[in-house]
């Protein structure tokens, strides 16, 4: 995609049942950035067709032309907006996909369940932060039709008609946020590669918060471990899990945040603070269905996006292109390989702010 166009899509994307259809036991939405179709059962509750064409919703933030483009660096295109943050992960079409199925993967692991936290049915307020393509916002709106959700992002990749109680904004989480009401549920996911403070987001959202309200973050823990490391020599996926963390670092946004959360709620003064973990796994390797469908989610994550997500941080260690799609391939060969246990935990933190 060239530099300067519009990275909003207008065609239907194949189904997650279509990808791994074998395996899938329940129908997926998957949003059409552009066209509102969706692909599910007709009686399932997720179905955007239901929701009326007029009830498209614009930013509520004025965007210059320039901030709906994106810059293209190695075939793959990332966000403008803000563009000195240099977020690590392409917001392209493939990306796209990419976070609609990892959705699932999150949904997944929550048995089917959008948050954790115990907050009531249609909270007045809700925020979601680093809402990607907006699949959970509109998700959560519509199981929550007096809720009033909103999602930001540095990308404006999110769909164009969406339910009326659902809105989007462009807008950098790691900014002061200028909200003139403060919310019920504040929302965030995926964000172990966003943030070089969590601890001023997690005060952010506290700040943010009405007295009550919950916070809840769902995240990956990086990076993959493995049992018996002593016998992985010459594993790729082991390789490209350190220089990850390698480059991570020395760009002052450690992967490793996530682990924290717990300590950091609580330290921000969120109180009722539980965490809940789940495993997502590099191989079918484990007992049970719940673990080999996560395995094959897995599989199919890094599959669309283990050499997207590895071309800035790896390019930032001196690795050619050619270097790093190598090792990224590599890595991608491994997963499925039930010798190669690998896991990693997937928290849901959430915490609540004092009511006086």
């Amino acid at each position: 995609m060239a530099d300067g166009t519009d990275v909003r899509r207008h065609q239907a994307r194949p189904s997650l049942s279509e990808t791994i259809s074998t395996t899938l036991s329940t129908p997926s939405l998957l949003i059409d950035h552009g066209s509102g179709a969706t692909d599910g059962d007709d009686g399932d509750d997720t179905d955007l067709s239901s929701v009326d064409d007029t009830s498209f919703v614009s930013s509520t933030r004025s965007l210059n032309s320039s901030e709906y483009q994106t810059i293209e660096e190695h075939g793959r295109t990332y966000h403008r907006f803000h563009a000195s943050k240099m977020y690590d992960f392409p917001n392209d079409a493939e990306e796209q996909e990419r976070m609609d199925l990892q959705h699932e993967l999150y949904l997944h692991s929550a048995h089917q369940r959008l948050y954790l936290a115990p907050i009531p049915e249609d909270p007045p307020r809700v925020l979601d932060v680093c809402t990607g393509t907006g699949i959970w916002a509109v998700q959560f709106a519509q199981q929550n039709p007096h809720s009033h959700v909103i999602g930001t992002d540095l990308s404006p990749i999110q769909p164009r008609w969406v339910p009326p109680n659902c809105s989007f904004e462009i807008d950098d989480a790691e900014d002061e946020w200028t909200f003139d009401r403060p919310f019920d549920f504040v929302h965030a996911r995926g964000i172990w590669p966003v943030f070089a403070d969590p601890t001023a987001f997690i005060r952010q959202a506290y700040a943010n918060l009405k007295p009550g309200g919950w916070l809840e973050i769902q995240d990956f823990v990086f990076p993959i471990r493995f049992f018996d490391e002593d016998a992985l020599s010459g594993s790729a996926l082991q390789r490209w899990g350190r220089l990850m963390l390698e480059a991570s670092r020395a760009a002052g946004r450690p992967y490793t945040n996530s682990q924290h959360h717990k300590q950091w709620l609580e330290d921000a003064g969120f109180e009722d603070v539980q965490v809940f973990t789940s495993y997502w796994l590099s191989s079918p390797w484990a007992k049970g269905a719940h673990y080999k469908l996560t395995a094959e989610f897995m599989k199919e994550n890094a599959k669309r996006g283990l050499v997207g997500m590895s071309l800035r941080p790896l390019g930032s260690l001196g690795l050619a292109v050619d270097e790093i799609q190598d090792l990224a391939m590599a890595a991608i060969a491994e997963f499925g390989d039930v010798r190669i246990k690998g896991y990693a935990p997937v928290t849901f933190t959430f915490g609540r702010r004092p009511d006086n």
